[in-house]
């Protein structure tokens, strides 16, 4: 939208017409320039925000990047009853910081250290989005920092289930049904070992007895 300060004398003369001018002030940033003044009042008609300059300035250009969906999905999950993930987060309590409504501040904050490969995640899964409680990681790191991933206890280490496998080299089939006996990381797999179940056979198939 603009504010017209100024009709001008000047023309600006084309081959076929003499256009007016106007001396103008944006409404959203505060800057003013010579435009035509046809081109001012069909922008306030349209209801038009930004003048080109602050478009320049402040548009962040980002619509439908990647780092952009990753905003709007957590946006979603936190603020829209209408997302299938908002019970598990903005109806539980977990939202978004106010200031990351705005896309200009979640980039500002979130920006450094966002790689392609890397996603975004709360360090308090207790809590909801903010620059406090958010930091990019892959999706390994993101698996080991959910609420229901199991935590085992190996070689020294603490690692969740899916690492725990990969590590020892078995299946969370074979591996699941010990530890929930009880068994410690180190029993399950030498009981695993030990097992007279030969790993990865087929199934008979059943004959018939009529």
């Amino acid at each position: 939208m603009y504010e017209i300060l100024e009709v001008l004398d000047e023309k600006r003369v084309t081959s076929t017409q003499a256009l007016t001018l106007t001396l103008a002030r944006c409404c959203h940033c505060g800057t003013e320039r010579t435009i035509l003044l046809q081109n001012a009042l069909r922008a306030n008609r349209r209801g038009s925000k930004r003048c080109p300059a602050c478009v320049e300035e402040t548009f962040h250009r980002m619509t439908d990047t990647r780092f952009w969906r990753i905003w709007k999905g957590m946006k979603d999950r936190a603020t829209n009853p209408d997302s299938p993930d908002y019970q598990r987060y903005g109806a539980a309590g977990r939202g978004v910081d106010e200031s990351w409504l705005i896309f200009e501040n979640f980039y500002r904050d979130m920006h450094q250290g966002y790689a392609d490969h890397l996603t975004i995640e709360r360090v308090d899964n207790t809590k909801g989005y903010s620059k406090a409680n958010c930091r990019w990681a892959t999706n390994m790191e993101q698996q080991s920092n959910k609420e229901n991933n199991r935590v085992i206890h190996y070689q020294g280490r603490s690692m969740h289930l899916a690492e725990f496998c990969r590590v020892a080299g078995v299946s969370r089939g074979a591996i699941s049904p010990r530890l929930n006996q009880g068994m410690t990381a180190e029993e399950a797999l030498k009981d695993y070992a030990a097992s007279t179940y030969k790993k990865g056979r087929k199934p008979r198939s059943r004959q018939s007895t009529t």
